[in-house]
């Protein structure tokens, strides 16, 4: 998706992949709960960039508010720069930005369960076992401790 000018608050809010680009400056809270895929901003960006993401990444041409919750600056190398000058000059976008690379640094995942042990769950099909048995005592899979042995 493709927005010339600016975006507001919560740009990119929960995306599952795709890229999102953007011409000017973003709002507050750009690319919160982002699970996947990436976010071009080509100016700057508000506060708590990438605030609670999980995967995906988000390219800032300018400056950045503040991070948010468990995101992290990351180094943008060649191959991912010139990828991003590509997807920008096919929407007309000429200028050269100097981009800064926002990503998780999955240390929190919104609980106390390391990524690691998410991603294991998820990838043994575990977590959908740990939701029903989570269901069949009326509480949600976040109000109950996740005990895998690691």
């Amino acid at each position: 998706m493709f927005v010339g000018g600016n975006a507001g608050a919560r740009a990119g809010i929960s995306m599952k992949g795709g890229s999102l680009i953007v011409g000017g400056n973003a709002g507050f809270l750009t690319g919160f709960m982002m699970q996947k895929g990436r976010i071009i901003v080509c100016g700057d960006v508000g506060e708590a960039v990438g605030d609670s993401m999980y995967e995906g990444a988000i390219y800032v041409g300018g400056e950045i508010g503040s991070l948010g919750s468990d995101a992290k600056i990351e180094e943008v190398d060649e191959e991912e720069l010139l990828d991003i000058l590509a997807t920008l000059e096919s929407h007309g976008i000429k200028q050269r930005y100097t981009f800064t690379k926002v990503v998780s640094a999955k240390k929190s995942c919104t609980t106390s369960t390391p990524w690691n042990v998410w991603k294991r769950l998820l990838s043994d099909h575990k977590f959908e076992d740990s939701l029903q048995s989570a269901q069949r005592r009326g509480r949600t899979l976040l109000e109950c401790p996740v005990m895998v042995s690691v």
